[in-house]
């Protein structure tokens, strides 16, 4: 039956009405009746408040030798924008966007095309489309002028619709792919497919619009190009063609448009394919001077049963990075467009086929690769002593160099002349900071000290810091009750000055945020410390039930390559999670946030660790310790659990195999079936070939329709099959579901692009075909909406259930 939609207005805002949704039949529970809706326990007000912080991201710098400026994304109340500040201004923050809208668009900001303008990209997060628009919009790549009209707004303009990648020599460039005709012969038949592309459009000099036609700079008919980068000058662009089982890096001649100044394509110009192999090379990176190609040369490993041997040979399974060579080759350009590229001199300076190289599997953090400014060494990131570090391989040497040895990670990093920005753990736990290590000399000096409650010099996309000429350093920093501010260092250590730019929010409900605990416990295994925080409720706190016993609460990060510390999480997702949870605290909840087994910071035989996942669900071990921890402090009564993603994953694992450890569990788009998952997720290229007897690879240019790989192409493929079947259904919360007994809330947007929303759909069925009360689970459905919710109300809505979900269970 549907309800009435009842709005309300509250200090000036404008809210749906909580129990209106439960009317409305978006949560849907066998144990609630529409027409007489469950009022709420937790204020609407004190949740919304908790997770009304402004998030910051993708920090940026300009600089002329007089002007110094910064840049960067603004999230507040699901409304995003692009913020500058000048140095000629004392470093006032003004916005140059006023986008007012709760949409879901995300921003991506890609820097200062000039003094006066700024560039970015808005578009729907995940393709999502929240706002249910009856025609759903693309995104765009924006122009914002960095100085405002006095009394008046800065000039935004739109472009080019294009979905641009980068912005290079004054032209817009991106991928694409375009339908072409197949051909006669070959498996693939006459069928059609798609081409890949590399495109460009000249910017206008004032950088609000673009000058003349597209120009097609690239075409293959093979896979997609996954990276690219033009050299110095722009003479020619070097690219990554990843062919599905292969790939590679090829150097391709370009020419300067005489009239507009933008790269064009040459006539019967050749692309020359760089010591091409049978493995995937990519991330092609020019040194400085345009005569070396560095690129990473990734190799496939695989075992008899489709896995990745480094699990039985040193433990490395879970999401240990790929495999790698870093590879160079000096480089000669032709003096005509239309001449030979000369490629010589081909290197393999260091390989890592054990620990693998820290990619996004490592988690959050820019960790690129680059030269040194004189070209005869290549800098990136590694893990060869057992933690995410900055190594440097030089031209001519036996292998590659740790720059700085100790047990801890280097989480981002960035390379300035031979200075190497270092984003940090080391001599600390679950919090970062700064340090500066000049390369020549490898000496470390500390720019932003640590601190137990302080994370700073990270985002969770775009920079993580900006130097300038003058030594000025700006970074990202929150505190236990300061979210992401943007802060200003005159000099490194203690003695260099600090201005903040950009204040994080301090509401009177953020400001009262308590400091957590930082706490551990050994592994049920003995394989490890798992660390956590734990916030402990203040006296004032209201929520216990009559005996003086408080409720306790598990939080476990997403990822699983993820990471919270006893301070706002810099990622705004996460952020909201770590607001949330001072919320349950400040109600009277004790929860503790725990690190599990498969994140960063504490070493890639933890974040990597052998039988974790589909391989055998290893961290779960971790997170049912953490409830008996919890569960052993005085006071601590009944024990709930909720998590986002990997960590709906958790809520899902502690449900189904320990209800009656977990008295009421909240998954939010939750993993529940590791072969459902492995077929549905794009990243994880080759998991159907290890759980499925049809596999079908992608249908690209002269690829096998279906089956195996080379690799796996034997008589034993199918009991592999078979045996993977069986490991990843064991590790899954879907072996497990008849065993539920305590509440459960799943939660979960319907165009979720992470996650299958069949996920959430098969667990219902399930629950319905297997006789489990049906009041045992209630749903919490957002159409249109894409992982992790995109839009503030929705992001609220989700919040106040959980809130309410766990206040009613664990009285």
């Amino acid at each position: 039956m549907m309800g009435r939609r009842s709005v309300v207005a509250v200090r000036g805002r404008v809210q749906l009405q909580f129990l209106a949704l439960v009317a409305t039949g978006i949560i849907q529970s066998g144990e609630v009746v529409a027409t007489t809706p469950r009022t709420r326990t937790v204020s609407r007000d004190a949740v919304e408040d908790a997770l009304s912080f402004t998030g910051r991201t993708s920090l940026t710098a300009w600089e002329d030798g007089t002007e110094e400026m910064l840049a960067w994304v603004e999230i507040i109340q699901g409304r995003t924008n692009v913020a500058v500040a000048a140095k000629s201004a004392g470093w006032t923050p003004v916005a140059v966007t006023n986008f007012t809208a709760d949409d879901g668009d995300e921003i991506s900001l890609f820097g200062f095309f000039s003094k006066g303008v700024v560039h970015f990209s808005r578009s729907p997060t995940g393709g999502a489309n929240p706002t249910h628009r009856a025609l759903p919009a693309n995104g765009a790549f924006y122009a914002a002028s960095t100085s405002p009209a006095t009394g008046g707004t800065a000039r935004v303009e739109v472009v080019t619709t294009k979905p641009v990648d980068a912005v290079v020599n004054g032209m817009a460039l991106w991928t694409a792919l375009v339908l072409r005709s197949g051909e006669s012969s070959g498996n693939i038949g006459p069928f059609p497919f798609d081409a890949a592309q590399l495109l460009g459009v000249k910017i206008a000099p004032d950088g609000m619009s673009t000058v003349g036609a597209v120009a097609t700079l690239f075409e293959t008919k093979h896979g997609l190009i996954t990276g690219f980068d033009v050299a110095p000058g722009g003479r020619a662009v070097a690219i990554a063609n990843d062919r599905g089982d292969h790939g590679f890096v090829g150097i391709l001649p370009l020419a300067v448009d005489a009239e507009l100044g933008g790269l064009v394509s040459v006539p019967n110009a050749s692309i020359q394919w760089v010591a091409p192999s049978t493995d995937t090379d990519t991330a092609p990176t020019w040194s400085q001077d345009g005569s070396r190609l560095a690129w990473r040369r990734e190799a496939t490993l695989i075992d008899s049963d489709g896995r990745d041997p480094r699990c039985t040979i040193g433990g490395y399974c879970g999401t240990a990075g790929p495999a790698y060579t870093i590879m160079s080759a000096a480089v000669m350009l032709p003096s005509t467009p239309t001449g030979r590229v000369s490629i010589t001199d081909v290197q393999e300076l260091h390989r890592d086929w054990i620990t693998g190289y820290p990619d996004s599997s490592a988690g959050y953090g820019s960790r690129p690769m680059g030269w040194n400014p004189n070209g005869t060494a290549v800098v990136f990131g590694c893990e060869t002593d057992g933690y995410i570090k900055v190594c440097a391989a030089h031209l001519g040497g036996t292998d590659a160099m740790v720059v700085a040895s100790q047990a801890c990670d280097h989480q981002a990093f960035s390379m300035i002349g031979d200075s190497i920005y270092v984003t940090h753990n080391c001599d600390m736990v679950d919090s970062l900071a700064v340090d500066v290590i000049d390369l020549s000399t490898l000496i470390r000096t500390s720019v932003q000290p640590s601190g137990p409650h302080l994370v700073s010099g990270m985002s969770s996309s775009g920079g993580h810091l900006a130097v300038f000429a003058s030594g000025h350093l700006a970074y990202f920093q929150t505190t236990h009750n300061t979210s992401t501010a943007v802060v200003l260092r005159s000099g490194a250590g203690t003695s260099g000055t600090v201005q903040v730019v950009s204040t994080g929010d301090k509401s009177p409900t953020i400001g009262a945020f308590i400091q957590p605990k930082l706490v551990t416990f050994p592994s049920p295994d003995g394989k490890f410390t798992v660390h956590a925080q734990l916030f402990e409720p203040p006296p004032s706190a209201s929520r216990q039930n009559s005996d003086g016993v408080r409720p306790g609460v598990i939080f476990t990060h997403g990822g699983c390559q993820r990471q919270m510390y006893a301070a706002f999480h810099y990622s705004p997702t996460y952020g909201q999670l770590y607001a949330l949870n001072q919320h349950l605290a400040a109600t009277g909840s004790v929860v503790l946030s725990i690190n599990y087994r498969g994140g960063p910071g504490y070493g890639v035989a933890f974040r990597a660790a052998n039988g974790s996942g589909w391989q055998g669900a290893t961290e779960y071990q971790d997170v049912k310790a953490g409830a008996l921890y919890l569960q052993k402090l005085p006071g601590v009564g009944k024990i709930g659990i909720h998590g986002l993603s990997y960590g709906g994953l958790n809520a899902m694992q502690a449900v189904s195999r320990d209800s009656a450890l977990f008295a009421a569990s909240v998954a939010n788009a939750p993993v529940v079936n590791w072969i459902q998952e492995g077929r549905y997720d794009e990243l994880w290229p080759g998991q159907g070939t290890l759980f499925d007897d049809n596999a079908r690879h992608r249908s690209e240019w002269r690829t096998l329709p279906e089956g195996p790989g080379p690799g796996l192409a034997s008589p034993f493929w199918l009991d592999a099959v078979q045996r993977n079947q069986q490991l990843a259904w064991e590790s899954s919360p879907a072996a497990y579901l008849h065993q539920i007994t305590s509440p459960l809330l799943m939660i979960q947007g319907d165009s979720d692009e992470e996650v299958d929303f069949q996920e959430t759909i098969g667990v219902a069925r399930v629950l319905r075909r297997a006789g489990v009360p049906t009041q045992l689970l209630s749903t919490l459905i957002f159409p249109d909406e894409t992982h992790g919710l995109s839009r503030f109300e929705n992001q609220v809505i989700a919040a106040q259930a959980t809130a309410d979900f766990l206040d009613k269970h664990l009285q």
